[in-house]
């Protein structure tokens, strides 16, 4: 089944310095190499005067990895949203940055498998220039495009940190759309030469178009003309919609959640249909069914009753709430791992910081990382849905026993006319909750793992190497838990970690230590995605030297449902 759109085309972070980084290696040599020779192929001449506040030696204004002081302005507002929703925007505006930024590299295509180019013989400054500043305007402009609620009057008020001009020539409303097929053709201007907001301008439009109609129901269009729901769960061809079947022994169930202001609401399943309907980035459609035909999680030998894997979660989460420096250690891990946009997205980036990535590397790379993040998602959620999985915290509340567990008894302090929290406590079993909130999704297998197992594989081969020296470090002040503000950590607190694979282990253990997921899905989610790494950097350095087709189509821009 597909679903196809009218064709017709008109129209990261605010952690500068905060992780030990590990030396780069010369794999992507070839990348650099494509900058400093000129293009002698056809190219598109543009105009090359930027801001002096920009321009070397001056580095007032702007780091040389150039996006830095507007990463924080996009990650706050992806924070709002939910997991799967994070990494598709973030998916979205990498993408639209290396297309902008591709045409300056001489051998590399952009993500349509089209040969851009432009002209770049004649610079007066570096090249990486250039892209740094291309890169920042594509960051800013695909983020306020597709973030609602993304803080642009906010942005505004910093002047743009120097390329308020530049921004206000990619928005101008009197764009002409026909300067984009000239840019995609290389066509040479007779007349004044293309400004870098154009390469902006179009290669953010172009991108957004083509995520319409991906199978997320992004805008609601699949489910309502009128007062619609993004992202709301919908029915097409094979694919019948989510529906929670508490019938049947053992699957999830909505979970009751509380303002803790007495308004209370139950959970729906966030985007049940992403691994049936939407677009992938790695596989064309022709493909993607027979990828996720070749990759399923292997089935948990769950048992019937779930005692013995309560029994062990009620341990796991006993140890996260000891008043030690353990307690604590585990206690920051579950919180820190709970987002990939505030761990190890950070840390990479920190890494590029230390080691001096140029503006063209890290865009490289930071696009390959958020695009295994992006199919991984979607491959786990397949299976999470294929399986339809009870959560612990559902099991829990089932128990009608009148013996007590030693557990975690919730965030530490007192509430009016309650217990003194100071550790673990003698509760009823069904008076249990995890350490931090139950994400609105099936427990198996652990998107965690499988996410930051496709993460850091990738990461690795990236880099050549599993070190990561000095270590990456994460630091928390004394009380600067989320959980248990004020009081935990009893002590300020640094989750120091040597190599990459350490991460990853933490990352997925994180989920098993906050009670969130039975000990089974943190190994069915790492080995879901253990070959995702290898086949995204594979795919990108094809892209790179010009072999690759092309990782989207865009000839076939319709939803196929892979049953």
């Amino acid at each position: 089944q597909e679903y196809h759109r009218d064709l017709s085309f008109s129209h990261f972070l605010f952690y500068p310095h905060c992780c030990g980084m590990m030396a780069i290696d010369s794999t992507f040599a070839i990348l650099v190499l494509g900058f400093l020779a000129s293009s002698t192929a056809a190219c598109t001449s543009f105009n090359k005067e930027l801001p002096t506040a920009v321009l070397p030696p001056s580095q007032t204004a702007l780091p040389p990895l150039k996006f830095l002081p507007f990463a924080g302005f996009t990650i706050s507002s992806l924070l709002k949203l939910e997991t799967p929703i994070q990494f598709r925007l973030a998916e979205v505006i990498d993408l639209a940055v290396y297309n902008a930024i591709s045409g300056f590299n001489e051998t590399s295509k952009d993500t349509f498998g089209r040969n851009v180019r432009y002209c770049t013989g004649d610079l007066t400054y570096a090249t990486d220039e250039y892209v740094g500043i291309t890169a920042v305007l594509a960051f800013v402009y695909a983020s306020e495009t597709v973030i609602k609620g993304y803080p642009i009057s906010e942005l505004k008020k910093t002047g743009f940190f120097g390329l308020g001009d530049l921004y206000n020539e990619v928005k101008a409303s009197d764009f002409d759309p026909t300067v984009c097929s000239n840019i995609r053709g290389n066509v040479q201007n007779t007349g004044s030469p293309v400004s870098t907001s154009a390469f902006v301008r179009c290669a953010v439009d172009e991108m957004v178009w083509y995520f319409d109609t991906d199978g997320w129901n992004a805008n609601g269009n699949l489910t309502s003309e009128y007062n619609r729901n993004p992202y709301e769960d919908f029915e097409f061809g094979e694919y019948k919609g989510y529906r929670p079947k508490s019938f049947r022994p053992n699957t999830w169930e909505p979970l009751l959640e509380s303002d803790q202001l007495g308004f209370f609401f139950n959970q729906i399943h966030v985007t049940p249909y992403i691994g049936f309907t939407a677009r992938s980035v790695l596989y064309k459609n022709d493909k993607r069914c027979e990828h996720y035909a070749n990759n399923k999680a292997a089935r948990p030998g769950y048992s019937y009753t779930y005692r013995s894997e309560m029994q062990r979660v009620f341990e796991q989460t006993r140890l996260t709430a000891e008043s030690n420096a353990t307690g604590d250690a585990r206690l920051m891990a579950v919180e820190l791992f709970d987002s990939k946009f505030l761990s190890i997205l950070p840390a990479f980036i920190n890494f590029a910081v230390a080691n001096g990535f140029s503006n063209w590397e890290f865009w490289f790379k930071q696009t390959i990382l958020t695009t295994a993040l992006y199919d991984a998602t979607l491959l786990v959620w397949r299976e999470k849905v294929r399986y339809n999985m009870i959560r612990p915290t559902t099991v829990a509340k089932r128990f009608r026993v009148n013996t007590r567990v030693l557990t975690y008894a919730g965030p530490f302090g007192s509430v009016p006319g309650g217990p003194e929290v100071s550790g673990p406590a003698l509760i009823k079993p069904n008076e249990w909750e995890p350490v931090i909130r139950t994400m609105p999704h099936a427990e198996y297998p652990s998107g965690s793992s499988c996410i930051c197992r496709a993460f850091f594989d990738t990461v690795k081969a990236l880099q050549g190497s599993d070190v990561i020296s000095p270590p990456a470090k994460f630091e928390t002040a004394q009380g600067g838990s989320k959980n248990s503000p004020g009081i935990r950590p009893q002590r300020p607190l640094t989750l120091e970690y040597s190599s990459w694979s350490e991460m990853d282990e933490v990352c997925g253990q994180s989920r098993l230590w906050g009670g969130m997921h039975f000990e089974a899905a943190v190994p069915g989610g790492n080995q879901l995605c253990r070959n995702l790494g290898a086949t995204t950097v594979n795919r990108f350095q094809a892209l790179a030297t010009g072999v690759d087709e092309g990782l989207l189509d865009l000839e076939d821009p319709g939803i196929t449902v892979c049953p």
